[in-house]
């Protein structure tokens, strides 16, 4: 493969074992960082074990998820595990500040009304209207 410029930070491992063989430490906590908005609303996330957060940047919200339980992502249990959603906010935080992960900046001229203007990403949009989930804010 590529040699990688000397400024890129490395900081993951190959998932070719999990892939082929499904071997994986089922205690090392995966995450990404998505501080834009194209597919969705920008957001950080930890998955952890059967466990997942995840962090909307734009309004400070955050969803825990078992995914043992609920693969779709239904049920918010934040509220009933806090200890866990604290645990892993503490995981994403810390991982997030080593690798310097840059967050989205309040923009003074957006305007809300022109956000689709350019169109509406097939994922949020059946028909006419607006695909909306009460655990999406």
């Amino acid at each position: 493969g590529a040699t990688l410029p000397d400024s890129q930070v490395f900081d993951g491992e190959s998932l070719i074992p999990v892939l082929s063989a499904g071997e994986y430490d089922k205690e090392r906590a995966l995450y990404w960082h998505y501080p834009v908005y194209h597919h969705d609303k920008p957001a950080s996330v930890v998955r952890k074990g059967d466990w997942k957060l995840i962090h909307y940047l734009h309004n400070d919200t955050r969803f825990l998820y078992n995914l043992a339980d609920d693969i779709g992502e239904t049920t918010d249990l934040s509220e009933a595990h806090p200890d866990k959603a604290a645990e892993l906010f503490r995981l994403l935080e810390a991982w997030r500040n080593d690798c310097k992960a840059e967050f989205p900046i309040p923009n003074p001229d957006f305007n809300p009304a022109r956000r689709y203007e350019w169109g509406i990403h097939p994922y949020h949009h059946s028909g006419t209207a607006m695909l909306k989930s009460s655990n999406n804010p």
